[in-house]
């Protein structure tokens, strides 16, 4: 017996200009999808330096690779000086320079740093005296691991800074000063991917969507830049079945940015890139896919229906989310058929009955029998 069990997948990858609605209108915002040019709209376009590109595959669209050897982005001005504010990027660091990699330098005043020795991935600032850092609080190198989202979020008002990876606050400070725009030989100027007066923080490897607001950005706000990159699922489904029966699983989904994409079907929530509790069905494709593959019920039960869709170049996956349950019960028995005719009787021909009528026509005409005997 056939059962179909219809789930339709669809993925949504957000294209390189999405940064979600709710946020503030940002300071500046450099995509690099091709060049440094700053499409916050407020002027602060960057100049490519050394060997510096733009066209390498992001997170988004395209990303700027450094090599790690004087390469950087140069960018006039210091952004407003701001005293409060949040820096957000994308990095994939390969290797870390001595003190580590820069992502966003402000006139080494208010400053994030990868895989720094001392201090891990940090935020720091130079509050007119020293220089003050808001280190993770548990260290960790992030040289070799692919693609993070690194924010750091000074709010002076408050006398709070914090350092998120991926959507969570690793790190917190209560340093009272506020980032002071004298700090002792640094240039007045901002950089991507290199230190403003030394070049021991050169970057090697891509940052991608650096943005940078004038105002301290919430855990909430954090978050939803980090979940606006991440595939999203959604599915209809439904199905009561009988043990053994084989559920059709339909699969839709696409990759706008073409990065591939793989769509799951599990019996828990519990994932990484693949189901880890169950795992009924999966389809990939590059680009498009109309795909089906197959999951026969092993035992009869009720079980809780997830879906989650991963994308094919950075490994991320969405949520997984609840849609339905799928029910499958015990079979019912099978029809008895009729028992079949003993080997050379009639069909219709009740045997038992013919020996009953035999001996019953056999007691009638005994006596008569022996009458005719004795007259012989």
């Amino acid at each position: 017996m056939l059962a179909v069990f219809a789930a339709a997948f669809i993925l949504i990858v957000p294209l390189a200009s999405a940064l979600p609605a709710s946020l503030p209108s940002p300071t500046a915002y450099w995509k690099m999808d091709g060049n440094a040019i700053d499409s916050s709209g407020n002027g602060h376009d960057g100049t490519l330096q050394g060997n510096t590109y733009c066209t390498a595959a992001g997170m988004a669209g395209q990303a700027c690779g450094f090599d790690g050897n004087g390469d950087y982005i140069d960018i006039s001005g210091l952004l407003g000086s701001p005293t409060s504010g949040t820096i957000s990027a994308w990095a994939n660091l390969i290797l870390p320079d001595t003190f580590g990699g820069a992502v966003l330098t402000i006139a080494d005043a208010f400053s994030l740093f990868i895989d720094n020795p001392g201090y891990s991935t940090t935020g720091a600032f130079y509050d007119g005296t020293t220089w003050r850092y808001v280190p993770l609080s548990t260290y960790y190198n992030y040289a070799g691991a692919g693609w993070h989202h690194f924010v750091f979020v000074i709010d002076s008002a408050s006398h709070v800074q914090k350092i998120y990876v991926d959507g969570v606050m690793k790190g917190a400070t209560a340093h009272s000063g506020q980032p002071t725009y004298a700090p002792p030989g640094a240039p007045l100027s901002t950089k991507i991917g290199s230190h403003i007066s030394t070049s021991t923080f050169d970057f090697n490897g891509k940052i991608d969507d650096v943005v940078f607001w004038n105002t301290p950005l919430t855990d909430q706000q954090v978050l939803e830049i980090y979940n606006s990159y991440k595939p999203t699922s959604d599915s209809v489904s439904s199905g009561t079945f009988s043990a053994g029966d084989s559920a059709t699983i339909r699969m839709n989904f696409t990759s706008p940015l073409g990065n591939g994409v793989t769509a799951y079907a599990c019996k828990t929530d519990a994932f990484t890139t693949s189901c880890t509790g169950g795992e009924w069905c999966h389809a990939s494709n590059s680009t498009f896919n109309q795909s089906a593959c197959g999951y026969t019920t092993t035992q009869a039960g009720t079980f809780d229906y997830y879906s989650f869709t991963c994308d094919g170049v950075t490994g991320f996956c969405s949520p997984s989310s609840f849609h339905s349950q799928f029910t499958a019960s015990e079979p019912a028995p099978p029809e008895q058929p009729p028992a079949a005719p003993s080997s050379g009787s009639t069909p219709g021909f009740d045997a038992s009955l013919a020996t009953v009528l035999f001996a019953a026509v056999l007691i009638g005409i005994l006596p008569h029998m022996k009458k005719l005997t004795l007259k012989f």
